[in-house]
């Protein structure tokens, strides 16, 4: 048996097992390659740093909004209000998920499940009553996630603003300064075409939703604003836009409000002018009646002295003064009826006289005495 040969250092050289690998030897290249990642770190931890005095502050607000340092004041000018928006904007983002423990969200959320149900199911399930007040919401499925999200988010930032909410069936407002603003959370349609085979009593088109909502805030249905989605933003980076819509309207009724009072307060000027002038022309009548009765007065007595010795100087003239001896005779009878008419115009006889002799009266009554005499 033959053996194997020994190799040949010349041929094949040994490798030392013990060797140390060569070191890598680093150029100015790769430590300058190096540096970025340091700044990397820094990055992060400012980040991080920046981060959680951010939630400081963010908690420090908090606390005075739930302290009622935000509160609007509508008596300044709406200038002023941006700040306290903006900073309560910031403070109640529209989160990312739904964690909100506020009875009426949950209530809505449990309104939604139960609308999965058909009409009949919902009358017979027990809590259909309680959740027949909920969060007014027209939105699809696919949208009632971000529709409650949104809601919470508004209702925190009013509720800072010194905003009451009220909820009622199918009806959800925020009440500022006693002046009522509703809200309404809807979700936006979009008109498709219809298939020709689909089609019925011609109708060419349909609406589907399309995933955009619309908040909408009204005064009374008839003054109203919208806040939409668009294709470059969405209406969750609106929200102070839905604020200020909702404050002006509510401004606007205040202003209204004051007109009207000031109205009302001239009109009640007003009334109370024309009722002292009635009164002070009614007082001026009675016056002047009182005065008139005074005139007429003394032309009564002026017109008995004038009678009076309109008679004496007949009876005088032609002698008779006193009631004559032979009243049977015409001219005694005249003369006793002139002294009756004396006696009734004395001026202490005490009977009241409707009807005064004119002096077509007197002047008949002469002329048919004297006409007697002759």
């Amino acid at each position: 048996m033959e053996k194997t040969p020994l190799p040949n250092p010349e041929n094949n050289p040994i490798i030392d097992l013990m060797a140390k690998p060569p070191r890598k030897k680093y150029t100015k290249t790769d430590a300058s390659e190096q540096a970025p990642n340091s700044n990397y770190y820094t990055e992060i931890l400012d980040k991080e740093l920046a981060r959680i005095n951010d939630e400081k502050e963010i908690k420090k607000l908090k606390a005075q909004a739930l302290a009622g340092k935000f509160i609007i004041d509508f008596q300044n000018p709406e200038g002023l209000w941006d700040r306290n928006i903006n900073t309560v904007v910031k403070i109640y983002p529209v989160p990312e998920t739904l964690k909100s423990r506020r009875d009426i969200v949950l209530k809505t959320k449990a309104y939604f499940r139960l609308q999965r149900l058909n009409g009949y199911e919902q009358l017979q399930h027990p809590d259909y009553q309680r959740l027949r007040t909920h969060l007014n919401i027209v939105t699809q499925k696919n949208s009632y996630d971000r529709a409650l999200r949104l809601f919470d988010s508004i209702i925190s930032i009013y509720e800072a603003l010194g905003g009451k909410m009220r909820y009622e069936e199918q009806k959800t407002s925020v009440e500022f300064a006693g002046v009522e603003i509703e809200i309404l959370i809807a979700e936006k349609n979009k008109r498709v075409s219809v298939d020709e085979e689909e089609r019925h009593w011609g109708n060419m088109y349909k609406f589907e939703p399309s995933g955009m909502l619309r908040i909408s805030v009204s005064l009374e249905r008839w003054r109203s604003g919208e806040i939409e989605d668009t294709p470059h933003a969405k209406v969750e980076d609106k929200l102070d836009s839905v604020i200020r819509k909702t404050l002006s309207l509510v401004k606007y009724e205040l202003d209204l409000r004051e007109q009207h009072r000031r109205e009302e307060i001239e009109r009640r000027k007003r009334e109370e002018e024309r009722r002292r002038e009635e009164e002070r022309l009614r007082q001026l009548e009675i016056k002047r009646n009182k005065e008139r009765d005074h005139v007429r007065g003394m032309f009564r007595t002026l017109k008995r002295e004038m009678i009076i010795t309109i008679i004496d100087r007949v009876l005088q003239t032609y002698g008779y003064p006193e009631v004559p001896e032979n009243p049977d005779t015409a001219t005694g009878a005249y003369v006793i009826k002139l002294l009756s008419l004396k006696s009734l115009f004395d001026l202490h006889h005490t009977t009241s006289i409707d009807s005064l002799l004119t002096e077509s009266d007197i002047n008949s009554l002469a002329d048919e005495f004297f006409g007697n005499e002759s």
